[in-house]
């Protein structure tokens, strides 16, 4: 085992930092060949868990001790115990577990990160994606680029234009109505912004990384499904390819943290249970709809978000918490008769009811992702305040006096 460990390690040598990643999934691999497929447990999520997972899992100890190598090993099969760890290894045996049963897309996915007691995603150095169907191995480096590597040799990503996309069927490993609808939504704002999609076949990571080398325009989970070890080996892939990927609403996951060594568990599985990945034109489109000429985003109607006439994820989203009271728009801009006193009574509360929305959602991250790129978050509500809040012409404001804006921004800065 020590021999062929290192006959691994060696394979990969001239790929640098990258190499220990690389050697140990190609060690996990041919380990891969002996192991059973047979299902060993069937987790309340839908999640299966296979032979071809513990193989892998044990495979990747194996190859870091037999290097001398401490590694803490974190992932859907737990975490290893390792004293005085070196390096932090994020995990998923296999990805794609049905697919392995089926013949479809699957592989693992791992990134590494020098051992911290409290580990942010930007700390992750190197990310390997496979796809072992096609003998594929797409390799992500912090700040050096991404590329994939085939039959051991280096091969650039490739730059082409797609139209196509892809989102995991509402159905797939969801337990809650809630989390279908979801993605049902998140479904017709894709088919509105970039037109049709074939089947996805269901391995997250594998997946991820066809966006990388542009086989996929573009990819969105809704579900509140997917754990971090689905999703931030190829985040690091997708980021240095080029490509955004960030939480559905649009919060960047860099400043998130994924492992806290005093947390319960340790692992933040939370962290990345939703995403979008694509271009940063295509992102923004999704997020808010089409800009203006100059670049800028257009004033949202008001009227058109109370009806639910939806063109992006946060079209929806608001749209949501209007129909739901948590947002109350002035009513007499509707139709209603109105007195001076009603209107500005309606302004001030319609401001104040949005500004607490948004401060709910950005709580609800920070709980979710433990820490946040606080002015990533802070250029993202001056967007929606720009594009929904302000919104209504000045010739209805009583007084010519835009108070909702006022009583927003006291709302959101007072937080």
């Amino acid at each position: 085992m020590v021999l062929e460990a290192r006959e691994a390690f060696h394979r990969y040598a001239n790929f640098g930092r990258a190499g220990y990643l690389l050697g140990a999934v190609d060690f996990a691999r041919n380990r891969l060949r002996e192991a059973s497929s047979q299902v060993l447990m069937r987790s309340g999520t839908g999640d299966i868990v296979t032979g071809l997972d513990q193989t892998v899992h044990h495979a990747i100890i194996d190859y870091f001790q037999s290097l001398g190598v401490s590694a803490l090993v974190l992932g859907e099969e737990g975490n290893s115990v390792s004293s005085n760890p070196e390096f932090a290894i994020l995990l998923d045996p296999i990805d794609g577990s049905q697919n392995s049963i089926n013949g479809l897309d699957y592989g693992i996915n791992a990134a590494i990160a020098e051992y911290h007691s409290r580990l942010r995603v930007s700390d992750l150095d190197v990310a390997v994606v496979t796809n072992f169907k096609t003998g594929t191995f797409f390799v992500g480096e912090r700040g050096k680029g991404a590329y994939k590597v085939k039959d051991g040799k280096r091969e650039e990503l490739v730059h082409k234009k797609s139209d196509l996309y892809e989102l995991p069927s509402p159905k797939a490993y969801t337990v809650k109505p809630d989390q279908e609808r979801r993605q049902e939504l998140l479904a017709t704002i894709f088919a509105k912004v970039l037109g049709n999609q074939p089947r996805s076949v269901d391995a997250t990571g594998a997946r991820l990384v066809e966006v990388a080398d542009s086989n996929l325009r573009a990819y969105g989970d809704w579900r509140n499904a997917t754990k971090c070890w689905d999703v931030l080996p190829s985040a690091l892939i997708l980021k240095e390819a080029g490509y955004v990927l960030s939480d559905v609403l649009g919060f960047n996951l860099s400043s998130a943290i994924f492992y806290e060594e005093a947390r319960q568990g340790g692992l933040n599985r939370r962290v990345g249970e939703n995403f979008i990945t694509t271009t940063s034109n295509d992102y923004q489109i999704l997020l808010f709809g089409e800009s203006s000429d100059n670049g800028e985003l257009d004033k949202r109607n008001l009227w058109d978000l109370c009806v639910g006439r939806s063109f992006s994820i946060w079209d929806k989203f608001l749209h949501e918490a209007i129909a739901s009271g948590k947002i109350e728009p002035p009513r007499y801009l509707f139709g209603r008769q109105k007195s001076q006193s009603d209107g500005s009574f309606e302004f001030v509360r319609f401001g104040q009811m949005f500004g607490e929305f948004l401060v709910s959602v950005v709580e609800d991250k920070r709980k979710t992702y433990l820490e946040l790129d606080e002015s990533q978050v802070k250029d993202l509500l001056l967007q929606i305040r720009n594009k929904y809040v302000d919104c209504i012409p000045s010739t209805q404001f009583p007084g010519g006096r835009p108070l909702h804006l006022v009583a927003f921004d006291e709302v959101v800065q007072s937080r």
